[in-house]
């Protein structure tokens, strides 16, 4: 009986020792692939920063191409006025 509980005593010890090495060593891949996911999350939000700046300056630049093109547009349809610096009495 005693022999037994010793042989026991020793498969278990063994398992809970395989086990908690394998643990050990999935905590130090999982630790490895955590470094990994967290420099490429920091690599993703710069890409998106500097995305957002460029996006920012087109955006503006827009702006002041289309205003550009609306004041060309408002003083050729002022130039066209029959009687300059007076409107339409039906417009206004």
């Amino acid at each position: 009986m005693h022999v037994l509980e010793s042989l026991e005593k020793s498969i278990s010890e063994d398992a809970a020792g395989d086990a908690a090495e394998t643990l050990h060593k999935e905590n130090i891949a999982f630790k490895g692939q955590l470094e990994v996911l967290l420099r490429e999350n920091a690599i993703l939000k710069r890409a998106v920063a500097i995305q957002h700046e460029r996006q920012k300056e087109y955006d503006a630049r827009t702006v002041e191409v289309n205003n550009y093109a609306l004041t060309m547009h408002l003083r050729q349809a002022q130039g066209n006025n029959s009687i300059p610096g007076r409107f339409h009495p039906d417009i206004f």
